[in-house]
């Protein structure tokens, strides 16, 4: 696809029918229908029709722009939403949108939250004969008719013809119909600027955005066609170079604002002065009213589990009765092992707890319990003898977060540092074995969710 921005409101779309192999219609389009509103229809590949016809009834879309219904969904996940074909889409709040000016954009789900859409489509077309099954008929031009086998021949630079076969009307001519390759289009032997090749009145509404798009091939490979686009004898769009290939179409698409004026003369011009070449085919002209629909949709999110806030706990006489402060949900798992809703618990650590919802919807949420009493006890010996009793100096604690101790003899001498309440001195210093007697340590510590910084210092007694 290839875009052109203008200046003002003028944005023209090229669409190459390789986005059509597969699939031969015009664009997706919206036809209203009244048992069922809006819906998608498909080009039907056994008829000659492809403009865009959409009715919007009282202003309202019917049954709306979005596909999606209100829903539920999972907190953290991602929720694709899906909205009818249309011309423009600019879903709101944007921010949340991974794009918010596609058809079919994506979210992740942080709440409960109602999403908007903003599309814009394409009324009835205001065309007339714009596929040219009514034949030479409905529409003004300069060119010269002919309606014979190999009539353009001498109409190098001014014929035109309509029908269903440009090879018979011009023996080096190759192309068919844009829509179903059997039906009638025009088949153009341009070359002249100064003549108009196809041209229509239309009445329009004033201050009001309007659509215009047709599709062209070529019927000769030869200095392709340069074709020009007007309305009301301003230029829209840009100039349009044919495809170098024969019989391949593409679509010029653009928008154009009626201002004060209450009628659209559309033209067509060729105004590439080249005689050898420069033949093309139009077919599926359109011109309607752009119109504008919102839409929205809610979408709730999942409730994530949630516990208490952290507290503290004074073992071993204490209990504690942890309870999801949401709820309640289909099923629990707690570290514990327990499945119940709540837990009770008499020593402090860390609690967590994984809850799935009645949608399938999992969340898990964690509280820690510290233990309430707050010390560290030094012995006042130890014997190093390697009986396993009492080998170690070290504190016991409760709630310390950073910790350092130094140990030194009785004359000030440097025996042990450690930072590890788990590392306590074994009575060696340099791999010798220290005398008994009385050795002093000296302690830094802080206390669990505090920043200031204890310290102590005593002495104890080491027994050989």
């Amino acid at each position: 696809m290839k875009i052109s921005f203008l200046c003002g409101i003028l944005i023209l779309f090229l669409y190459s029918d390789s986005f059509a192999s597969s699939d031969p219609e015009f664009l997706p389009f919206l036809e209203f229908n009244a048992g069922s509103g809006f819906q998608l229809r498909s080009h039907d590949p056994g008829s000659d029709t492809d403009s865009l016809k959409i009715v919007k009834a009282d202003g309202n879309c019917i049954p709306g722009s979005i596909v999606n219904k209100n829903t539920n969904a999972c907190t953290g996940s991602i929720y694709e939403f899906n909205s009818r074909t249309a011309l423009t889409y600019q879903w709101s709040p944007a921010n949340r949108f991974n794009n918010a000016s596609i058809q079919n954009p994506t979210v992740i789900i942080d709440s409960t939250r109602t999403y908007y859409l903003k599309t814009t489509y394409y009324t009835n077309n205001l065309v007339i004969n714009p596929d040219f099954e009514l034949g030479n008929t409905g529409f003004f031009t300069s060119y010269t008719h002919c309606d014979d086998a190999n009539c353009l021949k001498p109409l190098g630079d001014n014929g035109y013809a309509v029908g269903t076969d440009a090879n018979y009307f011009h023996s080096y001519f190759t192309g068919y119909d844009h829509t179903s390759g059997h039906g009638n289009f025009m088949i153009v032997n341009g070359a002249r600027p100064s003549l108009i090749v196809w041209q229509q009145t239309i009445p329009v509404k004033p201050f009001t955005e309007y659509a215009f798009g047709v599709w062209i091939s070529t019927m000769i490979t030869l200095s392709p066609a340069q074709i020009q686009f007007s309305i009301n004898g301003s230029q829209i769009g840009s100039l349009y170079n044919a495809s170098d290939y024969a019989n391949k179409w593409d679509q010029v698409f653009t928008t154009w604002n009626s201002g004060s004026q209450k009628s659209a003369t559309i033209a067509i011009v060729d105004i590439l002065p080249i005689l050898e070449g420069n033949d093309f085919g139009l077919d599926d002209l359109f011109f309607g009213e752009i119109a504008t629909c919102t839409d929205s949709i809610t979408v709730t999110a999942s409730q994530n589990i949630k516990l208490e806030n952290d507290t503290s706990i004074a073992p071993p006489d204490q209990h504690i009765v942890i309870t999801p402060v949401v709820g309640p949900f289909e099923h629990y798992t707690w570290n514990t092992g327990d499945t119940t809703e709540s837990i009770s618990v008499v020593e402090p650590g860390k609690y967590w707890v994984k809850a799935t919802d009645q949608n399938g919807c999992k969340s898990m949420d964690t509280i820690y319990i510290k233990n309430s009493r707050e010390f560290v006890v030094f012995p006042t010996a130890f014997t190093p003898n390697q009986d396993g009793f009492n080998d170690i100096f070290r504190p016991v604690t409760s709630n310390v977060s950073q910790f350092h101790m130094s140990i030194y003899n009785r004359w000030g001498q440097f025996m042990f540092e450690t930072n590890n309440l788990k590392t306590g001195w074994n009575g060696y210093t340099n791999g010798v074995k220290c005398l008994s007697g009385l050795y002093v340590y000296i302690v830094s510590y802080t206390l669990q969710d505090e920043i200031e910084i204890k310290t102590m210092r005593g002495s104890f007694t080491l027994i050989q």
